[in-house]
């Protein structure tokens, strides 16, 4: 008969990963406009973009742009 041991582990996560990785699940399942609403409310962009090509891409993505 063996005896469990439980060990209590203590793990910090940073919001700014958690919302990183959401994002980068939206991405991977090609949910634009769920991972545009999560970059807007939250202020975290996933991708290195500059102010001009996220303006662009925020336009596409709302269909303003054909």
């Amino acid at each position: 008969m063996s005896v469990q041991k439980h060990e209590k582990v203590q793990l910090t996560v940073y919001e700014a990963d958690v919302v990183k990785l959401i994002l980068e699940f939206l991405e991977k399942r090609d949910l634009a406009i769920s991972m545009l609403a999560l970059e807007r409310e939250t202020g975290q962009v996933n991708g290195p973009f500059n102010e001009d090509i996220l303006f662009f891409r925020q336009l596409i993505l709302e269909g303003h742009v054909s």
